[in-house]
């Protein structure tokens, strides 16, 4: 169970309740792709886990929302972000101990042993330095060096979960932000094992930061991310507890998740992602490049090379050792097995940076934190050895739906299907087969599902009360037909509040039930993305506002709707409200320089490029005064408005000029495209995810056509509109404050036309009077 949306087996469902058209409109593969990863496939060892007890009514979820309050405002205070002193990577970390200790994960501090500035919530920032490191299991410790007493969090005295046990995660994702405290993010745990895996939605940048329970203790520190939102890994405090001495003491031990060399843009690749060693000698090829050599020489996914270069070779690091002997252009001849026979190829060696077109960020290579690989498995060919493996799936689908939507899949049996990329590859091409009637079929066992998840169905059960009164509230608005959006109904008389984008094109009309009313477009409303529409139906119901002056407290419990009474989900407050618009934004990227701050990079089009910036300017003074560490820097510009003026001076070559920036708004989306991929794994996001004047931030991931309907805490108050599906970790919602405030004046302008209306019917009527007077007057003059 997620703070985003209730999920069912641990696959974040888009809503409680498929059917066939929202299958047929959505594509059911990412459904189906999360439910089979989330409910049987045994990937891995796993530690068998007790359930947790069931949601025994609405009463326990308001006493869990009394628990997530009250250790969110202690666990928020320790949960710090970690830079490299140089300005490079960053990740997050929490702080287990007054004098400083911060837990985090390895892959983190692979890059900051020149030394580290842990950043606390309020923009302190305080020196630290790397300690040791369990690199193996990707955990890892900093000590913060400036003396002081900090806020810190108690650590789980033990390793024991439950399955559904719930769970908070905190960090920074996307990196420090001083406008925002640590988004908090409910779920449940989904199994245990080298890992706890979770569906508390985690995304680059949350790295290192703490997985707590309920009471506010820490039971795990965040790994890496999976394909689906319910796929979140955190290593265990065991992982810890086994080195805690040796790491105080700085031993770094192991290597998967750090210490690794830079890439070489030279070095010969063959092009395939490898997994583990298979039981009968050799190392499975788990992604082939389109276009690479191991392409044109014909590997597969699910293909064993045992013979590489001559040389026998049963793990990952022997092929890599390998090919690393021979040059770039050299032809190696390989053996593998495929479908238990032995086969060769030749294939030709190229440079890692032409078969990448560059050298890439981080080598990818599976497990490798906050990543998943962006080189699309190769598609499997029809015919042969392809068509019975899709055919063998298609079997086992039809088997697994039978009892209900458990595949389940062994290690072995997962390998003989080419592993998760193939496998999806093949979901991929099984679903474009898929009939209308078939999808509906699927909706019809998907709607059933609560059964085989006692948990879920006791959530969904304890909503009821919450979410029951808004279905007269909530309705589906239509473009040409098609459902785009929900609505949110404001007023008895027929106004529905909606989305702005998704309503602009198309005849509109609203789903009230199961009658359709053609709607009148009132006015929209841009830059909060809203859209006001009218209606002539009968029985709606106003939303229940929460009143203007009404703060609940971070932590605290929502709930969204749906148009037929159930619920979209349960989250949490992530973020207290903040303004999203007129963000100052300078946009160069700096580093560490003996004169000043470098520029490392200048975004085009941004304020400083317009200034006249360049790429290896030295930025000497701010606002005339020296400036040196560009952490510091970070923090004199951050916080500042779009439209703010900054004076600079700085060194280009042997010359120093003058400059004088006024600042742009901060652009809307992720920074980066690794960023973006990370975001956009989760579902496709709404096309406004930033510039709203407030925006209240939870964790429910609903789908941009999703959003519009209400979003209320647990005694039914709507305490705002949702609006944007704006990452992986959050959605935006328009404070209830807010919407009153639109509502109102729209109110006063239509009564203002009244009255305007009516003066002009009256100044009419008088002049119709006075021409009837001269008339008279003119036949009296006659007389």
């Amino acid at each position: 169970m997620s703070g985003a949306c209730l999920r069912h087996g641990g696959s974040r469902l888009i809503g409680f309740r498929l059917n066939p058209q929202t299958l047929m409109k959505k594509g059911i593969l990412p459904w189906l792709m999360g439910l089979l990863f989330g409910l049987g496939m045994a990937c891995g060892q796993s530690v068998e886990l007790e359930d947790g007890p069931l949601v025994g009514g609405l009463e326990d979820l308001k006493t869990l929302d009394q628990k997530l309050i009250e250790m969110s405002g202690r666990c928020v205070q320790a949960t710090v972000a970690l830079v490299a002193k140089s300005g490079g990577g960053s990740g997050s970390g929490v702080v287990v101990s007054s004098d400083g200790l911060v837990l985090t994960a390895a892959h983190v501090v692979e890059a900051m042993r020149g030394g580290v500035v842990v950043i606390f919530p309020d923009g302190t920032r305080k020196a630290g330095k790397v300690l040791g490191g369990e690199f193996d299991r990707d955990g890892a410790m900093v000590q913060i060096t400036d003396e002081g007493e900090y806020p810190f969090v108690e650590v789980a005295g033990s390793d024991s979960v439950m399955r559904n046990q719930w769970c908070v995660a905190m960090g920074h994702p996307g990196g420090f932000d001083p406008a925002r405290t640590p988004p908090i993010r409910l779920g449940r745990v989904i199994s245990a094992g080298p890992f706890i895996v979770t569906d508390c939605a985690v995304v680059g940048g949350d790295s290192g930061g703490p997985l707590f329970d309920v009471e506010g203790r820490l039971i795990g520190i965040h790994s890496n991310i999976g394909a689906t939102l319910s796929q979140n890994r955190h290593v265990p405090l065991s992982v810890f507890r086994s080195k805690w001495d040796d790491m105080k003491a700085g031993v770094r031990e192991g290597s998967r998740f750090g210490n690794r060399p830079p890439i070489d843009p030279d070095r010969p690749v063959i092009g395939v992602q490898l997994g583990d060693p298979s039981k009968k000698g050799g190392v499975v090829v788990t992604g082939v490049m389109d276009g690479s050599p191991a392409a044109k020489a014909g590997l597969k996914e699910g293909d064993v090379i045992q013979v590489f270069a001559g040389k026998k070779v049963n793990r990952l690091e022997q092929i890599v050792e390998a090919a690393s002997s021979c040059k770039p252009g050299q032809k190696v001849r390989v053996v593998f097995r495929r479908d238990g026979k032995k086969q060769r190829a030749q294939l030709k060696l190229v440079r890692m940076a032409d078969l990448m077109g560059g050298v890439p960020e981080r080598e990818s290579r599976r497990g490798a934190p906050d990543e998943t690989p962006n080189k699309k498995a190769k598609e499997p060919k029809k015919g042969g050895k392809d068509a019975e493996a899709q055919a063998s799936l298609e079997e086992m689908l039809k088997r697994s739906l039978e009892k209900g939507g458990r595949l389940e899949l062994t290690p072995d049996q997962l390998e003989e299907l080419g592993g998760r990329e193939a496998l999806a590859a093949k979901l991929r091409e099984l679903m474009a087969k898929l009939s209308p009637e078939e999808m509906a079929e699927l909706a019809k066992r998907a709607e059933s599902m609560e059964a085989m998840d006692p948990f879920f169905a006791s959530v969904v059960k304890a909503l009821e009360p919450v979410v029951g009164p808004l279905k007269a509230s909530t309705v589906s608005v239509l473009a040409d037909g098609e459902v785009v959006a929900l609505g949110t109904v404001v007023s008895k008389d027929g106004w529905i509040l909606t989305k702005n984008l998704e309503t602009e094109k198309g005849a509109l009309s609203v789903q009230v039930g199961d009658k359709t009313h053609d709607a009148e477009l009132i006015e929209r409303f841009p830059v909060r993305d809203l859209a006001l529409l009218s209606i002539d139906a009968k029985g709606l119901k106003p939303v229940r506002w929460a009143k203007p002056d009404f703060v609940l407290p971070l932590g605290s419990l929502l709930a969204s709707s749906s148009p037929d009474g159930g619920a979209l989900g349960i989250g949490v407050i992530s973020v207290m409200e903040r303004a999203f618009e007129d963000v100052g934004f300078l946009g160069i990227r700096s580093e560490e320089h003996d004169a000043g701050v470098r520029v490392a990079d200048v975004v085009p089009d941004s304020s400083a490029a317009k200034s006249g910036l360049k790429k290896g300017d030295v930025i000497i003074e701010l606002e005339g005064e020296a400036i040196k560490d560009p952490l510091e820097f970070g923090k004199r510009v951050r916080g500042l408005k779009a439209g703010d003026e900054l004076r600079f001076r700085y060194q280009r070559g042997d010359k120093v000029e003058e400059a004088q920036v006024k600042l742009g708004a901060r652009p809307q989306g992720p920074s980066s495209d690794r960023f973006r991929r990370m975001n956009e794994m989760a579902g496709p996001l709404s096309r406004k995810v930033s510039g709203y004047p407030e925006a209240l931030q939870h964790d429910m991931p609903l789908s941009p056509d999703q959003c519009g309907g209400p979003v209320v805490d647990l005694e039914g108050r709507c305490v705002g509109i949702n609006v944007s599906r704006a990452g992986r970790v959050k959605t935006l919602a328009i404070p209830a404050d807010d919407v009153l405030r639109l509502l109102e004046r729209v109110e006063e302008e239509r009564l203002n036309d009244a009255d305007l209306e009516a003066v002009r019917d009256l100044i009419e009527e008088m002049q119709d009077n006075l021409e009837e007077l001269k008339g008279r007057l003119k036949e009296l003059e006659a007389r």
